[in-house]
């Protein structure tokens, strides 16, 4: 089942739900409402405060289509079920300019569709098109399946799909660790281990927690030590991040180049000298003591 903001009914995010064909009723009158209005509609739960309610009803009142049309919107968008029109022949029969044949007696005519709906269509495609940058689910998966784990996130964002950027975060991590340790068939690589590092721990909320935090640890981890590439402010931006969120291993290791530096090793590194956190923990007359 995939689900998009705006588009499901109020039954698809409950826990036993009922779903049905009036589930479908309502994502097709909620695409009719985006493509004629081009607003986005508000979920179900936003729309039982009454004033969120009430925009929703003004702009369908609002809108150039017949009235008959206006009331099939209003129907089929009913946040209740029970409230909803029940199946997609009885919504079509709200939008056609002709009755709609039953299965027993098929019209040998084409039907008409409203002008006004057509119209939309053609408008909106392109509107759409502009909105999302002419990424679809199926060219995200496309992209997700070549590897290029940057555009299938930009794809899946875009669509609103929190199940599979979560699912493309999880697959650039393990990328990570396979160019970090030369595993799974991967030359080790530690740019190419940066960049999808980079995608996870700027990920905040996307995925959870403990992979943002370890992918910032691991980023300052080969930021300082990399001689190819070496950019100790950054290093220490990205340890400091996770140290922040109390990752035990992120503040060992600025606390052993504290004492690197108190040592006289390392002195021409900027790493401690960069790090707010120790220098907090300075102020505090916490550094060495507390490591000891």
């Amino acid at each position: 089942m995939v689900l998009r903001n705006g588009f499901r009914a109020l039954e698809q995010y409950q826990t036993n739900g009922e779903i049905g064909p009036w589930t479908d009723v309502y994502a097709m009158t909620a695409t009719m409402y985006y493509l004629l209005s081009g607003k986005d509609l508000p979920t179900p739960m936003d729309r039982l405060d009454s004033e969120k309610e009430k925009t929703v009803q003004n702009v369908i009142n609002g809108l150039e289509i017949p009235e008959k049309t206006k009331e099939g919107m209003r129907k089929g968008l009913a946040i209740l079920k029970k409230d909803r029109i029940g199946t997609m022949r009885e919504l079509l029969e709200y939008c056609s300019e002709e009755p709609v044949p039953t299965a027993a007696s098929p019209s040998k005519r084409r039907r008409k569709w409203p002008i006004f709906l057509l119209g939309a269509v053609v408008i909106a495609g392109g509107a759409y098109a502009a909105k999302v940058g002419f990424h679809s689910t199926k060219s995200a998966e496309q992209y997700y399946e070549e590897g290029n784990y940057e555009e299938a996130l930009a794809a899946y964002r875009e669509a609103g799909d929190t199940e599979n950027v979560e699912r493309v975060l999880r697959a650039a991590y393990d990328r990570a660790e396979d160019y970090s340790q030369g595993n799974n068939g991967y030359e080790k690589n530690e740019e190419e281990a940066i960049r999808y590092y980079k995608l996870v721990a700027e990920s905040d909320g996307d995925i959870n927690e403990t992979f943002v935090n370890v992918s910032s640890y691991n980023l300052g981890r080969i930021m300082a030590y990399n001689e190819t590439k070496e950019d100790d402010t950054e290093a220490a931006s990205w340890l400091e991040k996770a140290a922040s969120k109390s990752d035990i291993v992120a503040i060992m290791q600025l606390f052993f180049w504290e004492i690197c530096m108190q040592m006289g090793s390392w002195g021409s590194r900027t790493i401690v000298r960069q790090s707010s956190f120790i220098n907090k923990l300075r102020t505090m007359n916490m550094g060495l003591q507390c490591y000891v």
